[in-house]
C-alpha cells in the first residue's frame, strides 16, 4: 500500500473530486487509505497488533486481518455509506475457514456517518471513529 494517498491521487492523474468518485480506482485508494489509518492506530497502540491480508487458492480475500491476543479482527474497506449483508460474504467465509471462535470482530470501515451490526454480526463502522 502507498500510505500516502494524496500522493497516489497525484501519480494517477486524478486531480479532482469528480475525477476521483469516477476513478475505477476508486475502492483501491479508498483500501489504502484505510491502511494507512489502521497503520496508525497500531502505531499508537505501540505496535501490538499485525495487519495481514488474505487471500486464498480460491481468490477468498480480506481486506485486513488483524491478530491480537490470540484472535482474529476480519476487515473490509468499502466506498460506501450503507454497505449490505452481500458486502460481507467474503468475511463469512473465511471466518467459517478460521473457526468461530477464533475471531473476535468482523467489520465493514466505511463511510457510514454512525456504527451499526448488520442481522448477521457484521459491525458497520465509519473509519473516523
Amino acid at each position: 500500500y502507498l500510505a500516502d494517498t494524496g500522493l497516489l491521487c497525484y501519480l494517477l492523474g486524478i486531480e479532482t473530486v469528480e475525477e476521483f468518485l469516477r476513478s475505477p480506482l476508486l475502492g483501491a485508494i479508498w483500501e489504502a487509505f484505510v491502511f494507512s489509518e489502521l497503520r496508525k492506530r497500531e502505531t499508537f497502540a505501540n505496535g501490538k497488533w499485525e495487519i495481514w491480508y488474505w487471500r486464498d487458492l480460491r481468490k477468498l480475500e480480506v481486506d485486513f486481518l488483524i491478530h491480537k491476543g490470540g484472535r482474529f479482527f476480519l476487515m473490509e474497506a468499502k466506498f460506501t455509506e450503507t454497505p449490505t449483508a452481500r458486502d460481507t460474504q467474503e468475511l463469512k467465509k473465511v471466518e467459517e475457514i478460521l473457526g468461530r471462535k477464533n475471531i473476535e470482530q468482523k467489520s465493514i470501515l466505511c463511510r457510514t456517518p454512525h456504527r451499526y451490526t448488520l442481522s448477521n454480526g457484521t459491525e458497520i463502522a465509519p473509519l473516523w471513529k
